[in-house]
This record gives C-alpha cells, sequence and structure tokens, in this order.
C-alpha cells in the first residue's frame, strides 16, 4: 500500500509536525481504493485530540462519519530514527434500521511510524515504517487481535 504524507512547518515556532488534515485523507482513500473523503476537521490549536472525517454521501457501504480521538501520542528522536505513536479510539457512525439513530461502531488501534535516514543514501532518501496493532477492546487492555505492517522509502523534501 501507497500513500502521500505530508508535514508542516509552523511559520513562529519553526516546529514541524504532522498534516493532520491532509494524512487523514490521504490514508483513509488509499485504504478504500477511491475518493471517498468529503472532509477532515482537525483543529490542533482548539484540540490536538480530537478529529473527524466525514464521507462523500454513498461513497461507502458502512460509514458515513467517524470520530477520532487520540491518545497516548509520544514521539522521539533516537540514532538517526524518529519513531512517533498514537493511540486511537474510532466511532464510526452509520445508518441504522432504527429510525433517527445513527449505528456506531467503536475500535481502537495504535499506530507506530519510524523515519530513517541513511546517511549513505543518495538523495536523501527516508525509509518510513508503519506498524499498525488493532484491539478488539481495551478494557482491560488485551493483546492486538490484528496486527498490520507495511514498509516504503520515499524521497526527502526540505520544509
Amino acid at each position: 500500500m501507497r500513500f502521500p504524507v505530508r508535514f508542516v512547518k509552523d511559520a513562529k515556532s519553526g516546529k514541524v509536525t504532522e498534516d493532520m488534515r491532509f494524512n487523514l485523507a490521504s490514508v483513509v482513500d488509499n485504504g478504500l481504493g477511491s475518493k471517498c473523503v468529503e472532509y477532515v476537521d482537525y483543529d490542533a490549536s482548539k484540540d490536538a485530540s480530537r478529529a473527524s472525517v466525514s464521507f462523500i454521501k454513498g461513497a461507502t457501504r458502512n460509514a458515513e462519519r467517524i470520530e477520532l480521538f487520540l491518545n497516548a501520542v509520544d514521539s522521539e528522536f533516537k540514532d538517526d530514527t524518529f519513531v512517533c505513536s498514537t493511540l486511537f479510539r474510532q466511532v464510526t457512525y452509520s445508518l441504522s434500521t432504527q429510525f433517527g439513530v445513527a449505528r456506531q461502531e467503536i475500535g481502537e488501534y495504535s499506530n507506530f511510524w519510524t523515519f530513517r535516514r541513511p546517511d549513505q543514501a543518495p538523495g536523501g532518501v527516508i525509509k518510513a515504517n508503519l506498524l499498525t496493532a488493532a484491539y478488539r477492546n481495551m478494557s482491560p487492555p488485551q493483546p492486538p487481535s490484528c496486527v498490520w505492517h507495511i514498509s516504503e522509502s520515499t524521497r526527502r523534501r526540505r520544509l
């Protein structure tokens, strides 16, 4: 699976952060196989722990909107490797058989990213790895019920 991800540099602080709106739309559209995301609502200055993804009407069979709660966000840089992780709680809203009541499905998963830049690589290639662990229920904490791994190399762009 290949999909673009983007990072942005804050003009005031110089801090580089993930472009959450772009990246969520990119990974969801890629996972569904076509353009399905209508809009991503995320504003870190208001609430960095919550994002909403709205779908194009009729684009998916089982979701109209998802609410994401970002928990346990962490990152570190060590020995030329940047590691970041996020635990997500996802609430999926869709049509139900009961008039006026949206069906809700709740799931939890963690994304673990590593980004490595080998000094010897020509052209400044960055190697990215994504490991996703899905959980049936986090109360009480349990081992993941499913794990995916994606590895990709991309060209570095200066911010």
